[in-house]
């Protein structure tokens, strides 16, 4: 190819060969050499280092593959070696990568939850037949062959040694993970993949594809339902609602035959469905009788491919209707006008659709497939769904209280901040429908786990399969407890952005250097915006999933040791049953530490928020890793779990309870820094673990220190504990001395002070935490002189020259203006303390 341009004298022609030579350089594998049964159709694909490929459209994955057939068009995005998500049937052959990029960025955010990170794939027909019942034919027949395509190009694992498919030229290293799971389109093909991965003699058999007759199906379990459902509750929460209580009122996307929609409906049978549409209908009942319509959408879900053409008119309150989406003409009822807030008496199709999602409700739950709101700087161009250009509407034009996105893109990112930024309560799409690719996951490292057994006498088929199922409902629980421990994280982030939006641009800037996040292509917000208006929770969002895969990332590239700590996280994440059963399999998961950063990642900044690893990285000079493994030694010795469970069992309001919760998680967030930073490590052996845990509780009770509120002052007396050890003298004796000394040498009055600080950036920030850290070590320092010299150190000293110094700092500090909070004074007062230690 360079040769071949040497005689091109059109600049344009050059170009042409320019993007070839380019996209040669940039393939690494192809499947051309393959040879194809005799009388078969031909796939040919190509597995691409997507980040080497000129102009591409922002984000780049990792690597995508490329599949080219006279029949179909076909790409699959992966954003890491270890990386699953579904497979969808597109109807947009001219653009279908335009189409899954935008779904893979979402799925890089949700499966920030789980361990493997996003992939997303796409295939539409060349020549779709015009019958919708032949193109759904044609897309399982080339489903099938897509799915080859794909695992042609890919390696498998024989005995613990990695394989490369014959005949595949490879210019890359081993790559023998490739994990798909249903989607639009293909959500009955479960079954088909796996046997297509047993025929390629596939490794991971069928846990390559998630769900089908040997795993769970996820319409039955209402996985994605029941994840959207709980953090949209959430929002009642906060709102002072208590929706399994009272009635409230819903408009949807979607109809009662989806598993996200029509699951999610009947999880709400106090909800008031006033009006939902889909592709082809659009339904109104406006004042439903709950327990009557709650019945017919409940028979609605039990017929077979159901349409609201097929909700029982009679059940409908008066002025209600189902109409033909594309309908020209529809007239308005008084009733529904006014459920709608709609003043037009006559309405086309279309726009009664942007009236429904417009309509002022408590509740838009989203669960069907489409983009229908975009921001008012937003053109329908720059969304990308052509489909649904004549009925989309503004964020700003959205009058619901609370948005739940169980589908994805239903709303561009900018609309959503839009949303929030009106009032509304929304979060995104890779929040709450995180429980579906969640649940797969589960499935898929359980699978992992029982295949060195499977099919022998010690597992048969049955007996796996009876396992697999056994073990449903652990999974589910542990899905919804990561869903609502996202979605609390989320509130308690937003109010720490509500004090100080400052600390929030800062993590931003330190997941932009060190996370790969595009701050402008996540449409988060410049300084002065964000000092103006605060964060809003889908900004918060996306930090909160760019977090987690920095620390996976981290974790993975690290080794993970073999600490309790660590292997009880691990263990954790499988149901007692497989634990007990299973435990030599269990150790040597082929995944084990994936897995285990997962957990890690997800226990830890769920509860300490996206400004922990920032923080701490800067003022401690720590890896990630040494700040999570602090974290944890942290929260399990000052027994934050129990402190976080006396506080869900006390009945307060949920907002008290969230206002005393960033106190728990500041605190176990201080302790991890004072660990750290005074320690050297994060992970202590058991034994010395327990001593140091019997040292806490006898601090705790000479503190008084009871109940969630109590844990700031345990957290800030930790270093008494260090000092106690270290000296070998009584936790008694420690803290006595720790508070005469840090009361003389007035540290303990610095240190309040800089807790109060104004601080404008984030240098200042830094530097106020290294000072706080650098005067508990060096009040450590004169408590353990003092301990050792027992006391007689006081005798010998001349007091004058003790008077001296301590009337220097006293000048100090009453210097210091009582209203300032300026931090440089403090600093000066540093420097006479420590003249005076």
């Amino acid at each position: 190819l360079v040769a071949a341009r040497e005689p091109i004298t059109s600049a344009a022609e050059d170009r042409v060969f320019a993007v070839l030579e380019n996209l040669v350089r940039s393939t690494l594998r192809t499947s051309f050499y393959v040879t194809a049964p005799s009388g078969a159709p031909h796939e040919v694909a190509f597995k691409i280092d997507s980040r080497r490929v000129h102009g591409l459209p922002a984000p780049s994955p990792w690597v995508e593959i490329f599949v080219h057939s006279c029949e179909l068009v076909g790409v699959h995005l992966r954003g890491g070696p270890v990386a699953r998500g579904g497979l969808r049937w597109s109807d947009r052959p001219q653009d279908v990568r335009s189409e899954v990029l935008a779904l893979w960025r979402t799925q890089m955010v949700k499966n920030a939850l789980i361990v493997p990170a996003g992939a997303k794939g796409g295939f539409a027909l060349r020549r779709a037949p015009a019958d919708p019942s032949a193109a759904r034919a044609e897309a399982d027949r080339l489903y099938a062959r897509f799915v080859s395509a794909l695992l042609r190009l890919t390696d498998t694992v024989n005995a613990g040694v990695v394989s490369a498919p014959p005949r595949v030229v490879r210019h890359d290293g081993e790559d023998p993970y490739l994990v798909v799971a249903a989607d639009k389109g293909t959500a009955h093909l479960s079954d088909v993949a796996n046997r297509i991965a047993a025929e390629h003699g596939f490794w991971l058999g069928d846990a390559f594809a998630s769900g089908g007759s040997n795993g769970y199906d996820h319409k039955h379990e209402a996985i994605t339902a029941r994840g959207a459902w709980l953090c949209a509750q959430r929002h009642f929460l906060e709102l002072g609602r208590d929706p399994a209580r009272e009635c409230f009122t819903v408009v949807g996307i979607g109809d009662m035959s989806g598993d996200v929609f029509g699951n999610g409906l009947l999880l709400m049978p106090s909800a008031k469905l006033v009006a939902a549409f889909d592709h082809r209908h659009v339904f109104v009942d406006p004042e439903p009788e709950p327990e009557r319509a709650y019945a017919e959408r409940k028979r609605l879900f039990a017929l077979p491919r159901s349409s609201w053409a097929d909700y029982a008119r009679e059940t409908l309150s008066p002025g209600g209707g189902v109409f033909e989406r594309g309908a020209k003409r529809i007239a308005l009822s008084v009733e529904a006008r006014r459920a709608l807030g709609c003043a037009s008496e006559t309405v086309s199709g279309e726009e009664l659709v942007r009236a429904v999602l417009c309509a002022p409700v408590d509740l838009l739950w989203n669960g069907g497939i489409g983009t229908y709101v975009k921001s008012a700087d937003e053109s329908h161009a720059d969304v990308g769904d052509r489909a649904n250009d004549a009925v989309r509407v503004d964020g700003r034009e959205v009058r619901a209280r609370i948005v739940a996105e169980g589908g994805n893109v239903g709303f561009t990112q900018l609309a959503r901040i839009e949303l929030a930024l009106a009032g509304g309560r929304i979060d995104s799409d890779a929040i709450h429908n995180a429980g579906g690719v969640s649940l797969s996951d589960h499935e898929v490292n359980f699978k992992i786990l029982l295949a060195p057994l499977a099919g022998s006498e010690t597992l048969p088929p049955a007996e796996r399969s009876a396992v697999l199922r056994s073990c449903a409902e652990a999974a589910d629980a542990a899905v919804l407890a990561d869903c609502a421990n996202q979605s609390r994280c989320l509130s308690l982030d937003a109010l720490r952005a509500q004090a100080d939006p400052e600390r929030f641009m800062q993590a931003a800037e330190y997941l932009v250097a060190n996370a790969e996040l595009d701050a402008a292509l996540e449409r988060l917000p410049a300084r002065e915006p964000a000092r103006a208006r605060g964060w809003t929770r889908p900004e918060l969002a996306v930090l909160l999933g760019y977090s987690k895969r920095l620390c996976k990332r981290a974790l993975a590239s690290a080794s993970v040791p073999a600490h309790p700590l660590l292997a009880e996280r691990f263990r954790a994440y499988f149901p007692k049953s497989l634990r007990e059963r299973f435990a030599h399999e269990l150790e040597t998961h082929q995944l084990r530490d994936a897995i285990t950063a997962t957990c890690v990642a997800n226990y830890a900044i769920d509860r300490a928020g996206v400004t922990l690893l920032p923080e701490q990285s800067r003022a401690l000079g720590a890896a990630v890793p040494e700040v999570l493994f602090a974290w944890l030694a942290a929260d399990q010795l000052l027994g934050a779990e129990a402190a976080r469970a006396a506080l869900d069992a006390s009945g307060a309001g949920e907002q008290a309870r969230l206002r005393t919760l960033v106190g728990v998680e500041d605190a176990v967030a201080h302790a991890a820094a004072l660990g750290l930073g005074l320690e050297g490590n994060g992970l202590f052996e058991p034994a010395d673990a327990r001593k140091r845990a019997a040292a806490l509780e006898d601090l705790r009770a000479r503190l008084g220190a009871t109940g969630p509120e109590s844990l700031s002052a345990l957290a800030r007396s930790l270093p008494v504990v260090f000092v106690a050890e270290r000296s070998a003298a009584s936790v008694a004796r420690a803290l006595e001395t720790w508070n005469e000394l840090g009361s003389r040498s007035r540290i303990h009055w610095l240190l309040e002070r800089l807790a109060q600080v104004e601080l404008g950036d984030g240098w200042s920030r830094v530097g106020a935490a290294a000072l706080a850290l650098d005067m508990n070590r060096v009040l450590c320092d004169l408590c353990e002189r003092e301990l050792a010299a027992g006391g007689a150190r006081r005798v010998v000293r001349a007091r004058s020259e003790l008077d001296l110094a301590l009337r220097s700092v006293e000048e100090v500090a009453a210097q210091i203006d009582a209203g300032s909070r300026s931090f440089a004074p403090l600093l000066v007062l540093s420097q006479r303390i420590r003249r005076l230690c």
